[in-house]
């Protein structure tokens, strides 16, 4: 993702997904829509962008593109270079549903690297084929499934700080 691989976690990305993570736990899902993280998941994308002086910029909601081919929820750029998009779906999607939509269909013509989350599955998608899948524990797994019955929780993340 944004993130490069290493052995020690710097303390503003630690905090940030304890927050993140925090966040998540304090969810109801019923009365969540997929707008109702955001500031959370804006919060962990700014922070691992930001870490060691990137210049990568998180810019959330930016304008439809002109050809037609939509505006995913979050664009990173360097400079007036696109690295690519983030599009994010309400925490109880199915995202293989969702990979196989026309939304993601026009996404993927949009750029060759977009990662698509419902907040606790996060997938890689590179020149159109995924190559990475990645699900966070939110560590009381019994809880959370109680309250997100369609999601399956466990599967630890290994490294939540890490990009591929």
């Amino acid at each position: 993702m944004l993130y490069k691989k290493s052995g020690v976690s710097p303390p503003a990305v630690t905090e940030a997904f304890k927050t993140y993570f925090e966040q998540l736990k304090k969810l109801d899902a019923r009365d969540a829509t997929e707008h109702t993280l955001r500031p959370p998941l804006h919060n962990l994308l700014i922070t691992l962008a930001n870490h060691q002086n990137s210049k990568i910029n998180v810019i959330p909601e930016p304008r439809h593109d002109a050809s037609g081919r939509g505006a995913p929820d979050v664009k990173f750029k360097i400079g007036e270079s696109i690295l690519g998009y983030l599009e994010n779906k309400k925490i109880d999607a199915n995202l293989d549903q969702v990979l196989k939509s026309d939304q993601i269909a026009k996404y993927k013509k949009l750029s060759g690297n977009l990662i698509l989350t419902n907040y606790l599955q996060w997938v890689w998608i590179k020149d159109g084929a995924v190559i990475e899948r990645e699900t966070l524990d939110l560590g009381q797994t019994a809880k959370a499934e109680e309250r997100f019955p369609k999601l399956s929780l466990s599967i630890p993340l290994k490294n939540p700080l890490t990009t591929y």
